[in-house]
């Protein structure tokens, strides 16, 4: 069996479905950087009494910065630490969302270990909350942290299956195979509400996606309509080799983590590229964000890269920060994704400091009267063209077209 670039074979007997990940590259909506906020994903201070109302000013904060999006690690995916909190990540992305205006907001879901049909539909909803200005970070428990987080959702239960090692890769892409399926399940016109006829929808464009995982199975079509965005952005952060090939075949984004290591990263980004191109041709080109963990202090004589018990973290003032970012930008990462370590002066320091930095270096778009309307269309992604538009003229999806099964399991076959 031949291997991909990243050190990851297909999986025996499992066919990667090339048309239920990101969709073909129509065109290109923009070229500029973006900047993205990580919020509950590294270990922080400057935690209130009040979770909710403590990360709902922070989501709030960030949207009136300019921030263009905001991840929400679900801890149950992550080893915990100091200033994180257990709430859970859709639902709080679901409490804040009605009070932003303009960023993404993309909640952590622990994929393996959630019902893809769950998962489906409240992504959906999300994208209706926010007008098109949600996405899905998709997770995937550490290895020594696994089996707490089974427990978590229910291991023991009858019938509960407790996938474990490459089980957990593969259930994963079960899951995302299945919740891009039902995004697609309810065509673009779907609802025509005909008080003439009597007919709410046309029920030709709704399908039974009839997806059978390990574990589970889901007929369809999907309980909510189609999201606004067609397809959520979905975003992999990259922590091993495993993850790099799930994103490759999956994500729209990748989160690269930064650690000073710049030879290490390029090759981590050449791996990714070349991974990408093997998964299908019919692929959109994977969009690569730096993700830096960071911590600001305006009298800090030398930036530096720093190691507690929670990782590594990059110690400096706003101003080495933005050359820092300037960097990642000319070393050709599509964006950068910041954690701070202090949230609150951190992010005053983000607004105040770090993002007019980045604009006048000609990195960020200032401010627009008319901002995109959508995650995508802020990310500069393609649309999402639905895979069933074309059913009733060829009997086959859309996407049939664009890249087979046979692709991609010829390109891991030897």
């Amino acid at each position: 069996m031949k291997t991909s670039p990243l050190g990851i074979g297909a999986t025996p007997g499992r066919a990667f479905l090339t048309n239920n990940r990101p969709f073909t590259h129509t065109m290109t909506q923009t070229s500029s950087f973006h900047f993205g906020l990580g919020l509950n994903a590294a270990a922080h201070h400057g935690h209130a009494a009040h979770p909710v109302l403590h990360w709902e000013r922070a989501i709030l904060d960030a949207d009136a910065a300019g921030v263009d999006f905001v991840t929400l690690d679900d801890r149950a995916g992550r080893a915990s630490g100091p200033g994180q909190t257990p709430l859970d990540a859709i639902l709080l992305a679901a409490r804040v969302a009605p009070l932003t205006r303009h960023l993404g907001i993309l909640p952590g879901v622990v994929v393996p270990l959630n019902e893809p049909f769950h998962v489906s539909t409240a992504l959906a909803t999300l994208d209706y909350v926010t007008g098109g200005r949600a996405g899905l970070l998709a997770l995937v428990p550490d290895t020594g942290h696994a089996a707490a987080v089974a427990q978590l959702a229910g291991a023991g239960l009858p019938g509960f299956p407790v996938p474990r090692g490459d089980a957990l890769y593969a259930d994963a892409d079960d899951a995302l195979q299945a919740i891009r399926l039902l995004w697609d399940s309810w065509e673009d016109g779907a609802i025509i509400r005909d008080a003439a006829s009597g007919r709410f929808i046309d029920r030709d464009k709704l399908h039974y996606i009839d997806f059978q995982g390990a574990g589970w199975s889901i007929r369809g079509p999907s309980i909510v309509p189609r999201p606004p965005q067609g397809q959520p952005p979905v975003a992999i952060a990259v922590r091993s080799e495993a993850d790099g090939a799930w994103a490759a075949r999956h994500a729209d984004i990748a989160f690269i983590p930064i650690d000073g290591d710049n030879s290490a990263q390029a090759a981590l980004r050449a791996r990714l590229s070349a991974a990408r191109q093997l998964a299908g041709a019919a692929l959109a080109p994977l969009r690569l964000y730096a993700d830096l963990v960071f911590s600001l202090d305006p009298l800090v004589e030398e930036d530096s890269w720093e190691q507690d018990a929670h990782g590594t973290y990059y110690a400096g003032t706003p101003d080495t920060l933005a050359a820092r970012i300037v960097d990642l930008r000319a070393r050709g990462y599509d964006g950068v994704r910041v954690h701070p370590r202090n949230l609150t002066r951190d992010l005053a320091a983000i607004d105040e400091a770090l993002l007019p930095r980045l604009r006048d270096a000609g990195l960020l778009s200032g401010n627009s009267a008319t901002p995109p309307k959508s995650l995508r269309q802020r990310l500069g992604l393609a649309p999402a063209l639905n895979r069933y538009r074309d059913i009733s003229q060829t009997g086959l999806p859309t996407s049939a077209a664009a890249g087979s099964t046979g692709e991609w399991q010829g390109a891991q076959q030897s």
